[in-house]
């Protein structure tokens, strides 16, 4: 199920059983976007997205580019209506296995922080990309 309401104090509350990631592992994976993913298959990464339909462990959302992408999680647990998916792209580019997820505010804007990627993978590539 989809929460779309949620706020800061009932996620702080929820029982989601997605493993929150650990700082070191999210601080040195890149951040991409759909149009990127094919470019780090078999890589983890950082997703973020906003989702549109969950189905058992499987849930289509769309990225901070507008994409389309199938997400694949480790659980069937409640999820936010905006994520941080902690991952790696699968072997087509255009599913993303899970490993963790964090939830993010449903106001999180998808257009602001795709202008970030695009300029950690262009204009500010050396300060962000070993």
């Amino acid at each position: 199920q989809i929460n779309r309401n949620t706020t800061n104090t009932s996620l702080r509350n929820m029982s989601l059983k997605a493993r929150i990631p650990d700082a070191s592992q999210v601080m040195s994976k890149p951040r991409v976007n759909g149009a990127l993913m094919a470019k780090f298959v078999n890589v983890p990464v950082l997703l973020v997205a906003k989702v549109e339909n969950l189905d058992k462990n499987k849930a289509t959302v769309q990225t901070s580019d507008g994409m389309t992408v199938q997400v694949l999680l480790e659980t069937t647990s409640q999820i936010a209506l905006m994520n941080e998916f902690y991952g790696v792209v699968g072997g087509d580019g255009r599913t993303f296995h899970v490993t963790s997820r964090t939830a993010l505010s449903d106001d999180f804007n998808l257009q602001i922080y795709d202008q970030l990627v695009t300029l950690m993978h262009t204009q500010y590539r050396d300060l962000f990309m070993a």
